[in-house]
């Protein structure tokens, strides 16, 4: 009979104990911890036990899931071809070792024999001899192997010969196809195991720091921790791991914090067969959290790539006192959830990081981002100028503290523009490729200076390191709507999809691109769809109010809008309403500016604007820059010519002229000036400039390419060309406007 080594979590012993003696009374001599003697070496005996043992039966419960002794009993019994397995409770066994049959004990209470336990017999005597447990053998079994004729252990040694041979081809060309393939790995976010729970941001948070650390080694793909993020539910798998991020290799492990002590285990794991290549634990205390994750990081580039190269080997994290690094984490975790409330409660956590340690640099660095984000261009209502102004010392306070931290530079790059964002960003994604938003960051400032074509690759950047993480693919897919290339961006959605994408974040990407193609119906219809896969997928984007603004139906767009006053107004068509709110309350430093411009052009309220714009503050002084918005420009050259003030109208076109004209070089759009828009915007420079011919032109181009107006309104929505309402072309284009918007209701009702 085998002898069998059990492992289980001390919670199961009632059972682990109950299971036993059904084993032994079997026949079967079952090694638990209770037969360690007392002054052994608790470790010691259990390697000795587990070493002789024929079958290693491991019990998952929800309790051993966690444990990383049992992970590590069970990893060896399943590297060794010894693993019997059983589920206590109905917990899914961890990754690695999901693809092993497991008797099913969860109705079982712990009294009596399980009546499953014919089939763990079955499943123990399957299991070949161990070759450590010689002395345990039959005698008359080794007698029998003793006497079989010659011939036939010829014929198997000549077996073993070609086996052999073939074994060392295989291994000689799967080293060199290894060779040839660069590990690709997903840095799973780790497990809290602490005792309330409640440091889950700190596990999160460990995990990101050693896929930079890893990240930084050219022998490695590291796949973005965004992608990476979405598999922290324990209910994932290696085969959807593998076909969403396309991976070799998967690193996962979890943190235990209670006072000053540290707990930590991690596993490297093959993603191809589960097998556990490599783990560790670590008890320590947390003022070495930051030696432990640089020493992870060394011994799993060395395991994936033969050695940690020179770039990997640059600058750690820099270190800081145990609670203010807890405060940093705490405050990156609440910067993830992306609304303002949530972003309001980082920015305070991130002043507490600076008041705690003013020398340590990323905390410098995360209140620039965080400024930012909370920002009247992002997610709040911070005036710009004063972002830009506090945020970019504290950037540069970062980078003067860390010059070789990615931190620092990349906060200088979200609030700078043209070439020096250019060269921050740049730095900071050579120091650390493994921040994909960087390179999201980087497309825009390319996008901004008319180097478009540069802008799309890093999109495509961004995809490669997050294959699953929508808006990396929504810019990919808008770039390439906007660019006039459909195929190419469905193409970028459909691959997202086939790897496991949310449906949500794919239909909300097509209604998306069928806005940018000028397909109006289509986008509500996917807008939709996303709406009821996700109900709160839209909750942070204006999209369908202005969906449904834009094709003519106000009152569901209004309905919509309902939380956001100014919004709500311009998606209701209430443009005399929101501009007696804009007189009211003002223009500038409120949510929706741009909204509120449009408004005002809208009824022809010439002198109100014209007031606005001289009363503006800050970076709006900057004529010639698309911070004010070149539709919100033509606005204001608009009131401007009506109130005879031809040279500021003229000085407000020539930048709009120069935007376009940097925009429109190359084959390739910004995802913010596709081809209709800039078209469009030609089309009402040459109407102001008085050049009918050529306005009527553009615009009816812009048309051609998808450009349409709210139903009723046509070619009135265009304040520019009020000039020639008498003429035929104005009424031959505003009769097109009309019919394309009813055309679009009309397939929006057919659907």
């Amino acid at each position: 009979m085998a002898s069998v080594f059990l492992s289980y979590a001390r919670e199961d012993a009632a059972k682990a104990e109950a299971l036993a003696a059904a084993l032994e009374r079997a026949g079967h001599d079952v090694w638990w911890d209770r037969h360690i003697r007392s002054g052994s070496e608790f470790a010691g005996a259990i390697e000795e036990a587990l070493k002789r043992a024929g079958a290693v039966l491991v019990l998952w419960s929800e309790e051993s899931v966690r444990s990383s002794w049992v992970r590590d009993e069970a990893a060896e019994g399943r590297d060794s071809g010894r693993l019997v397995a059983a589920v206590l409770d109905g917990s899914r066994p961890p990754i690695g070792f999901r693809q092993f049959q497991s008797t099913d004990l969860s109705g079982w209470t712990g009294r009596g024999t399980p009546k499953q336990v014919g089939e763990l017999l079955s499943a123990i005597e399957e299991i070949q001899p161990n070759p450590h447990d010689q002395e345990t053998r039959s005698p008359v079994k080794a007698r029998r192997s003793a006497s079989r004729p010659f011939v036939l252990v010829a014929a198997v040694a000549l077996v073993v010969t070609a086996l052999v041979a073939a074994g060392a081809w295989l291994f000689w060309t799967r080293d060199s196809a290894s060779a040839a393939e660069t590990p690709t790995l997903a840095v799973l976010p780790f497990t809290d195991l602490s005792p309330q729970r409640d440091k889950a941001y700190f596990a999160e948070g460990v995990a990101e720091e050693i896929l930079s650390v890893l990240a930084r080694d050219p022998g490695i793909k590291v796949i973005g921790r965004s992608s990476s993020r979405q598999f922290q539910d324990s209910s994932s798998d290696l085969h959807g791991i593998r076909k969403a991020l396309g991976v070799t290799h998967v690193l996962e492990g979890s943190t235990r914090t209670s006072g000053d002590d540290l707990r930590m285990s991690v596993r490297l794991i093959d993603a191809s067969n589960g097998r556990q290549l490599w783990a560790e634990d670590y008890a320590k205390r947390m003022s070495n959290i930051f030696a432990v994750q640089a020493e992870i990081g060394r011994a799993v580039a060395k395991r994936l790539s033969g050695s940690l190269s020179r770039g990997a080997r640059g600058a750690g994290p820099q270190s800081t006192a145990v609670d203010t690094y807890t405060l940093y984490l705490a405050a990156r975790a609440k910067m993830r959830e992306r609304t303002e409330p949530s972003l309001k409660q980082a920015l305070q956590l991130a002043k507490r990081v600076i008041a705690s340690d003013q020398r340590y640099a990323p905390g410098h660095a995360l209140y620039t981002e965080l400024l930012w984000l909370l920002s009247e261009h992002n997610y709040g209502t911070l005036p710009i100028d004063e972002v830009r102004e506090v945020g970019k010392r504290h950037a540069l306070l970062s980078i003067k503290l860390a010059p070789q931290q990615a931190e620092g530079h990349a906060a200088l790059g979200v609030l700078a523009e043209g070439d020096e964002a250019i060269a921050a960003l740049k730095k900071a994604i050579e120091l650390d490729p493994s921040r994909s938003e960087l390179r999201l960051w980087l497309a825009g400032a390319y996008d901004d200076i008319g180097r478009n074509s540069e802008g799309l690759e890093q999109h495509r950047a961004a995809v490669a390191m997050e294959p699953i993480w929508a808006p990396a693919v929504r810019n990919l897919a808008n770039t390439l709507a906007a660019s006039g290339r459909y195929k190419e961006a469905e193409a970028a959605v459909r691959e997202f999809e086939s790897r496991g994408g949310a449906p949500a974040q794919a239909a909300l990407n097509r209604a998306g691109t069928s806005w940018l193609a000028g397909d109006l119906s289509e986008a509500v219809r996917h807008s939709e769809a996303a709406a009821r896969l996700q109900p709160d997928v839209l909750s942070s984007i204006p999209v369908m109010p202005l969906l449904y603004h834009d094709i003519g139906l106000f009152e569901r767009a209004g309905a919509l809008a309902r939380r956001e006053p100014r919004l709500r107004l311009y998606a209701s068509g209430k443009y005399d309403d929101l501009a007696d709110t804009v007189k009211s309350e003002g223009l500038w430093g409120h949510a929706y500016e741009w909204l509120a411009i449009d408004a005002l052009a809208r009824i022809r309220d010439w002198a109100s604007l014209a007031t606005f714009y001289d009363g503006r503050t800050g970076s709006a002084r900057q004529d010639c820059s698309d911070r004010l918005g070149t539709s919100a420009m033509i606005h204001f050259a608009t009131a401007f010519k009506a109130r005879a003030r031809n040279q500021d109208a003229a000085r407000l076109l020539d930048c709009v002229k120069k935007i376009v004209a940097l925009q429109s070089r190359g084959p390739i759009r910004s995802q913010i000036y596709p081809g209709m828009y800039l078209a469009q915007l030609s089309a009402e420079i040459h109407a102001l400039e008085g050049n009918g011919p050529a306005a009527f032109r553009e615009m009816s181009r812009a048309v051609r390419l998808g450009m349409s107006t709210p139903h009723t309104l046509g070619l009135s929505f265009y304040p520019a060309f009020d000039q020639y309402r008498s003429t035929p072309e104005y009424r031959d284009l505003d009769a097109l406007f009309k019919r394309r918007t009813s055309a679009e209701r009309q397939q929006l009702n057919r659907s």
